[in-house]
């Protein structure tokens, strides 16, 4: 039985250098007919020493390795072409949001009278910079709430409850926002309205 065993693990351990032997063939073969695929974008792989001397599998295996690392993604054909091209899609973006969202009507009308108000009132630098933060990070979160329902619903046509997450806790960051924006106007706001109607 021990004999046995010593059999099938020999055997086995034999198979596999076999193999291993097969794939260093083959591959050496490719490296030597030169015939191997590179993929779009890709760094182009030696096969040749500085000296001009073929180089061995070792040696490109190791050259290989390196213009793997060197390989640039290819370029998408979707990308904007010029700097003025990109501010025109971004403004694209923000009037789809304001033509499709309905809170981002009352987000506007919000903002509208949070800094005509703030102009009213005698504030700060410190005091403004956190208020345009905070109108601006619900805007923020308005703007990735809709690029997430907008990719669930193409991704995701038919109801999924996966779906529904996705868009609950996008939704749910914009409401964060919103309360987080409302405390800031109270404690910004709120101290420099009370003195100006006691005063």
């Amino acid at each position: 039985m021990a004999a046995i065993t010593v059999f099938v693990i020999v055997h086995s351990m034999r198979e596999v250098e076999r193999n291993a032997e097969n794939d260093d063939c083959a591959e050496a073969a490719d490296l030597k007919a030169n015939r191997r695929r590179e993929p779009p974008g890709s760094f182009p792989r030696p096969t040749t020493c500085a000296s001009g001397s073929p180089l061995n599998l070792a040696q490109y295996r190791a050259a290989a390795t390196v213009a793997d690392m060197k390989a640039q993604p290819p370029s998408s054909p979707h990308r904007a072409v010029s700097r003025l091209a990109s501010f025109r899609h971004a403004f694209s973006g923000w009037w789809y949001v304001l033509c499709s969202q309905r809170n981002a009507w009352i987000h506007a009308l919000a903002s509208v009278a949070v800094f005509a108000l703030a102009l009213w009132l005698p504030l700060g630098r410190i005091e403004w910079a956190i208020l345009i933060l905070t109108v601006a990070l619900v805007w923020v979160a308005e703007f990735v709430n809709t690029a997430v329902e907008a990719v669930v619903d193409l991704s995701s046509p038919n109801i999924h409850p996966l779906a529904k997450i996705a868009k609950d806790v996008a939704a749910a960051s914009v409401l964060i926002a919103a309360l987080s924006a409302v405390v800031v106007g109270v404690l910004l706001l709120g101290p420099l309205l009370w003195s100006k109607w006691s005063g």
